[in-house]
Order: structure tokens, then sequence, then C-alpha cells
């Protein structure tokens, strides 16, 4: 069915808003708004057809009333052109347009289009279907559905390919992210380092402090069993000397000496021995590792969600984040 047309212009009509819209005359003739714009005289429009006037107050076109009747029929063509394009002809009836879909489970017909005389007397009559034009449009909707779900996909993708490329610049050996880790791991090492020679200078000057006392305490000790030694060489000698007397008198002597000699070791049970240096124990404390100096490398707080499967560009820095605590440990 053709649009409807301009008498004047011969163009046509349009359901829009524009030069094509069409307006109604006072005498019920409808014109196009163009061609009222060239036949308005001084607020006025002699109809070209009947020659009755129609007042246009200040030359305001809009005020004519539009001819919905006739908008309503356009836009009823345009949808029945629409859907001649869209929807083909029936095979078995083709002067008709296929505007159904069989979905009859039971249907032997190998085409499952139908028009109204197969529902009515085809293969398909009595069969279950849907409008075909539904099921185009719901395709046309699951369609724009899946092409705006891509398209938020692709910006997801873009958002974390310049993450990645942000990444790869961070750690670069120059990167702003390297050089940063590399200063916590050197200032960590060093403090460390700081650390264990501060012990190992206490530990140093704590075994010269133990060793001092031990030669001191093994001096006097030296000193005493000298003394005790000379003791015995003297009870020895005096002891000998009494063995070559035989006379009567001498037993009273080694009586004297085997008191003396007996209280002498009596006394002297406790053996004082060297401290073995192997015995020295130093108190050696514990480092303190500056748990601080190392911070857990946390990926950007505007970066995309992933999705499972998808790599995290800031994965290897946690890692050695991990290696690092562990050693703290």
């Amino acid at each position: 069915m053709p649009l409807p047309k301009c008498e004047i212009c011969d163009d046509d009509f349009s359901s829009e808003d524009g030069d094509h819209s069409p307006r109604n005359l006072k005498c019920c003739h409808t014109l196009c708004e163009g061609c009222i714009k060239k036949l308005l005289n001084y607020s006025r429009i002699v109809c070209p057809f009947c020659r009755e006037p129609t007042e246009v107050p200040g030359n305001n076109i809009k005020s004519l009333h539009k001819n919905f009747s006739l908008i309503q029929v356009i836009k009823t063509t345009l949808v029945e052109e629409a859907e001649a394009r869209i929807i083909p002809k029936c095979k078995a009836h083709p002067y008709n347009l296929a505007e159904f879909f069989c979905v009859n489970p039971d249907c032997s017909s190998n085409d499952k289009l139908m028009c109204r005389t197969c529902e009515d007397f085809g293969v398909h009559k009595g069969h279950a279907k849907y409008l075909l034009i539904t099921r185009i449009e719901n395709s046309g909707n699951s369609l724009q559905k899946a092409i705006s779900d891509l398209q938020k996909k692709l910006r997801d993708i873009d958002q974390n390919v310049e993450e990645l490329k942000k990444a790869q610049t961070l750690f670069n050996e120059n990167g702003e992210l390297f050089q940063k880790k590399k200063n916590q791991i050197t200032n960590f090492y060093s403090k460390l380092r700081e650390k264990v020679n501060e012990r190992e200078k206490e530990a140093l000057s704590e075994l010269k402090d133990v060793a001092r006392t031990a030669r001191v305490n093994n001096t006097k000790s030296l000193l005493t069993l000298m003394q005790v030694r000379s003791i015995y060489d003297e009870l020895i000698s005096e002891a000998k000397e009494l063995l070559k007397k035989t006379s009567a008198t001498s037993f009273r002597e080694v009586e004297a000496i085997l008191n003396r000699s007996n209280a002498h070791i009596m006394s002297q049970e406790k053996i004082f021995e060297p401290n073995p240096f192997e015995n020295i124990k130093v108190n050696i404390r514990p480092i303190e590792i500056p748990m601080a100096s190392i911070e857990y490398c946390a990926k950007p707080s505007n970066s995309v969600p992933r999705s499972s499967g998808e790599s995290d560009p800031y994965a290897a820095m946690k890692q050695l984040d991990v290696k690092l605590l562990r050693i703290i440990h």
C-alpha cells in the first residue's frame, strides 16, 4: 500500500514533525507543512481545492491541527511495508505472507513457515503457532542485548588492557613499582645487616667479658692449687724422712704427719678444675626484624574486576612479597 501524498507537491506525507507533516485546513482539506508555508499570505491561506480561506494567527502554522487519522494510516502502512520486507512469502501459497511459524511437535512438514491459508486449510491446519514478526522482534531484542553485553565486555577488556600496559611500565626496571620494591628490599636487608652486626658486636663483647672472668677465676684457682701442692710436697718430704728413722719416738711423728695429711686431704676434697672453654656460654639475643619495611604489593583500587581465568598483572610482585614474608618468619 503506497503512502498518502500531498496533492500539491506530490511528496509522501510523514508521521514525523517537519515540512511533510499533514495539517488540516478549515475546509478539512489536508496539505503538507511545506506547501502551507508557500501558500501562507498575511496570516491567511486560501484552499487550492475549494478556495475557502483559513486564518493562521501570527503566521503560526503549528496552530493548524494535524491530520491524526492520516498519520495513523502512514504508521500502519510503514509497519506493513516493514513486515513485507522481513516476512517471506508462503511457499505453498505465494500470494500470502508466511506470518506464522509452526511449533506443533507432531508436524510432519519440512517447512515450518505458514500463512493463514495453511492454518485454515493446509498441512498446518490446527497446529500450534506463533507470529513470525514477534519471533523476529524478540530475536532482534536478544541481539541488541547481546551486542550491549559484548560492548560492556569490550570496555572491560579495554580497561584491563590499559591496566596491563600500566603494569608493564611499573614492572620495568626503571618503573615506579620496581624501584619502590627494590628500595624496600634494599632497606630491609640493610636494617637486617645492621641488626646482625649489632648483635655480633654484643656477642663478641660478652664473650670477652666471660673469658676475662674465666681467666680471673682460673688464676685464683691456680694460686690455691699451687699452695696446696706446696703443702703436699712438704708432707711427702717429711714422710720420706720418717721412713728412714727406726726409733720408737718416730711413731709419734708419723702419727702427726698422717693426721695433718688426712686433714689437708679432707679439706681439699673439691678439686679445683680449670673452666673449659667449650663450657663458656654467651647470651645471644634474638634479632628483631623490621617487619614494617616490607609492604604488601596491592593492586590499584581502581582496577577492573576480573572473571575467573583472567590473569592478575600484579601476581608476580605479590609472590615476591610472600617469599619475603616467609624469610622474615
